[in-house]
């Protein structure tokens, strides 16, 4: 995948914010709600 599933790169390819995308990868279950993104 093109942004290699980094949320930052991929909003910014969109135009959007990172925080919409987050929400629309868990409503379609690409994430779950669980993930907190901290390594």
């Amino acid at each position: 995948a093109y942004c290699e599933q980094n949320q930052v790169r991929t909003a910014r390819l969109l135009g959007i914010s990172r925080n919409i995308v987050r929400d629309r990868l868990i409503r379609y279950g690409v994430l779950g709600p669980e993930s907190t993104g901290r390594r």
